[in-house]
């Protein structure tokens, strides 16, 4: 078994108006798509702060580099400065991540120094790193901007001599509109909060479709008992 002591989390995020530019989600609708990554963006960091780790937010104004993999390699290296033995990163994409997500992460660190959760699109929506595997890791050899991230990371473990290890969830990723209609249908079944179940079905509809929205919600009520488990749209495994 490791001998892993000190895990820090690492909220690695575009500050929400940057990210609303390159995803806009809500097309032509500059102020949903911010208000959107603005719940995101929150979400996560208040699931870190839940969790039993120190956390750090790195967003836009605090990253360093080049192109993503600079910055990404940047983010870790800044917080193994600082004496942990291992960083459990999360992004705002994904929102079925959560403290049981980290936690299984951390687990995992018992055995193997790589640990990696998988998007439908095969991204990334965790990435766990013992200071032995970032001390070997390429992250320049990642193919970051593909859809061969996961197998990339596992390509490279595997070089480079650690132990690898791949979540069982899988969960989907929000980058498109299609990717949100397919999150609200099942949101009900996340570990949201109600308001937060309330606010995306809000945002998703649109106020000025108050007629239409009201039929919605109600419906959607009518039809979900917030029964907290994993749903079939959202977890696989």
């Amino acid at each position: 078994m490791k001998r892993i002591s000190k895990i820090a989390l690492l909220v690695f995020v575009r500050e929400a108006r940057q990210e609303a530019r390159l995803k806009p989600i809500f097309s032509g609708d500059d102020s949903r798509n911010e208000q959107l990554f603005t719940f995101l963006n929150k979400r996560i960091i208040n699931e870190a702060k839940a969790s039993s780790f120190e956390y750090f937010v790195i967003s836009t104004k605090d990253q360093v580099g080049q192109d993503f993999a600079d910055r990404f390699k940047n983010a870790f290296k800044s917080i193994f400065e600082l004496g942990y033995d291992a960083v459990i990163s999360v992004g705002n994409d994904v929102p079925q991540v959560n403290r049981k997500t980290i936690a299984s992460v951390h687990d995992a660190f018992a055995e193997h120094d790589v640990v990696i959760g998988k998007t439908t699109s095969n991204g990334a929506y965790t990435l766990g790193l013992t200071k032995y595997a970032f001390s070997k890791c390429d992250f320049d050899a990642v193919d970051w901007s593909s859809k061969n991230v996961v197998r990339s990371i596992e390509d490279r473990a595997e070089v480079q001599g650690s132990t690898y290890r791949q979540l069982d969830e899988i969960y989907y990723e929000i980058n498109s509109h299609d990717d949100l209609t397919v999150f609200i249908e099942c949101v009900a079944h996340c570990q949201f909060t109600f308001h937060g179940v309330l606010f995306l079905i809000g945002l998703y509809y649109n106020k000025h479709q108050q007629i239409d929205h009201q039929k919605r919600i109600q419906s959607f009520f009518h039809s979900t008992s917030f029964e907290i488990r994993g749903s079939p749209c959202l977890f696989l495994t």
